[in-house]
């Protein structure tokens, strides 16, 4: 049998451990806990039924009405029907003048966990990391609107969750001097899968995840602050993209999410900030944009290079990189090889997290070299997109865009019309890669027609693959063969060199010196003489 808990439970647990004088209840004070109620109600409740209740034993039954009556009896009420009935009219009155504080209290002890978690689980220590500038100035231009929805995208490792929760703490910060103040309630795309539960009645949401006891409380909070609130209140969603939840399910809720933002336009103070992925926005951010009456209650602030493909947070700028390497203890020069460096690795967070996981270790001062920028792209490779039991497929996959793509100096793209057959033949792969951030769609127009193109991350990362489909070509019966492949593609001359390098990290990391024969060794030396003079300039 399914269990259907009524929500003024959770009410009634409070009052018998308050009568009861037990702060914080543990499994052990079930058994003291079972004698209080017997003592005073001259009815007995075993202490496993009470375990059960409190969570500390599996239950597959509803609480009987027998448990309930004994347990109302004790708060000091004649039956759960009078005790459900007096909660019922009280709640309505604390409806009408609940405080502010008292829902800002609620929201703030789950911002809280989430940051913490945030913290916990960031890449580099979050005391190193630094405020990004462009989401407090984001966020600035969205509070100058009268927008009540703001759209935050960027690729998957851009820093969107450690920069959220820089700006938050500075919220904090700038309020803490403050009576009354904004109200944030800070929650993951996860917790809205629970919305699903309650018919995607967000009220109903609201009030199980603020506590409260009824969801007409939250109406009426609405109603009492509308015209003089004395602050924001912010409902900000992390990680709001599809690879969590079924294809249904999301636009569901997405679209629950609109007519929301529809309702809370009514109240200026409520505002809700959604933090996405292009792909994610691409895919579904027609549901917004396409209706003109609800786009006007959203601000997205895409420019309009990037508007069509749905970012508005860029890298890391310069300032950002000596900020950071200064954080993290790094030595920092502004004669660094070339901006190819810093676009390479240092502009990009997820990166510059792996490049300091690389290097933390390192005794002393020291400068970024070009090797650096191989050995972090092949760790966050393969600790992010090749993971997973599917490791070999997505490498194949990956080998196979390179193989058709074309390369223009640092950029690396296909058109998504030759590779069609081998997406539909691999749509969740597909979207797998895409969330990992190592490719991402493009769009642009060629000869005035809408193109599709796959870009990847950068040259650097893209030929990784071509590198390792040079290698492993059954074709290759010498080591000739794989050099004079080299030299007989069209490539330009940097991404001969970046192959060139990829090749000699992959010989040094499986001792396959094979790969190179004497002959060729002056070549390849003479291939590096190349390439050390190209990043010294």
């Amino acid at each position: 049998m399914k269990i259907n808990l009524h929500p003024l439970l959770p009410e009634l647990k409070k009052q018998v451990l308050k009568i009861a004088q037990i702060d914080h209840i543990m499994a052990a004070d079930c058994y003291l806990l079972a004698q209080k109620i017997t003592a005073k109600t001259h009815k007995t409740i075993s202490q496993t039924t009470l375990k059960r209740i409190y969570g500390f034993a599996q239950s597959r039954y509803a609480v009987s009405n027998f448990t309930l009556n004994v347990l109302a009896q004790y708060c000091g009420y004649e039956s759960w029907h009078s005790f459900t009935h007096e909660i019922d009219i009280n709640t309505q009155k604390q409806g009408k003048n609940l405080a502010w504080h008292s829902i800002a209290h609620s929201a703030h002890l789950i911002t809280s966990f989430t940051l913490q978690t945030n913290k916990l689980t960031s890449g580099i220590p979050y005391s190193q990391t630094i405020p990004r500038q462009s989401i407090h100035q984001h966020m600035a231009d969205f509070l100058n609107t009268e927008a009540t929805g703001c759209v935050i995208s960027a690729p998957y490792g851009m820093g969107k969750t450690i920069g959220i929760t820089q700006w938050l703490d500075q919220q904090f910060a700038d309020q803490q001097t403050k009576e009354t103040g904004s109200i944030f309630l800070y929650v993951s795309s996860f917790s809205l899968t629970f919305a699903a539960r309650y018919g995607f009645q967000m009220s109903h949401w609201f009030a199980n995840l603020l506590n409260l006891s009824n969801y007409q409380i939250f109406e009426d909070f609405l109603v009492q602050y509308k015209n003089n609130a004395p602050g924001n209140f912010f409902l900000i969603i992390d990680d709001f993209n599809t690879n969590l939840m079924n294809k249904r399910l999301f636009e569901a809720i997405f679209k629950q999410l609109i007519d929301l933002s529809t309702h809370l336009s009514h109240y200026s103070w409520i505002k809700m900030v959604i933090l996405t992925r292009p792909c994610t926005w691409q895919k579904y951010g027609s549901l917004i944009e396409g209706y003109p009456m609800i786009n006007r209650f959203w601000f997205t602030d895409f420019s309009s290079l990037n508007h069509s493909n749905a970012t508005n947070l860029p890298p890391f700028t310069s300032s950002e990189i000596k900020r950071l390497f200064n954080q993290v203890g790094f030595y920092y020069t502004d004669q660094l090889h070339s901006a190819e460096v810093q676009r390479a690795i240092l502009s990009n967070p997820l990166l510059f997290q792996h490049y300091y996981q690389l290097k933390k270790d390192t005794a002393g001062p020291h400068k970024i070299e070009a090797n650096d920028i191989f050995s972090t792209l092949s760790l966050y490779i393969k600790n992010q997109v090749l993971k997973g039991i599917r490791s070999d497929e997505k490498l194949f996959f990956l080998t196979q865009l390179i193989l058709n793509a074309t390369i223009e100096g640092t950029m690396v793209y296909i058109n998504k019309k030759t590779v069609i057959h081998l997406i539909k033949e691999n749509r969740a792969l597909y979207n797998d890669l895409l969330h990992t951030g190592i490719i991402y769609e493009y769009q642009c127009y060629q000869t005035h027609r809408l193109t599709y193109q796959i870009r990847f991350q950068s040259a650097y990362a893209a030929l990784y693959f071509l590198a390792q489909a040079m290698i492993d070509e059954p074709h290759r019966k010498t080591n000739q063969n794989l050099f004079g492949h080299l030299q007989q593609r069209h490539l330009p001359e940097m991404a001969k060199n970046i192959l060139l390098n990829w090749i000699s990290l992959f010989v040094r990391e499986s001792a396959d010196q094979e790969i190179f024969l004497p002959d060729l060794y002056l070549s390849f030396a003479n291939m590096h003489l190349i390439q050390q003079k190209h990043y010294s300039t």
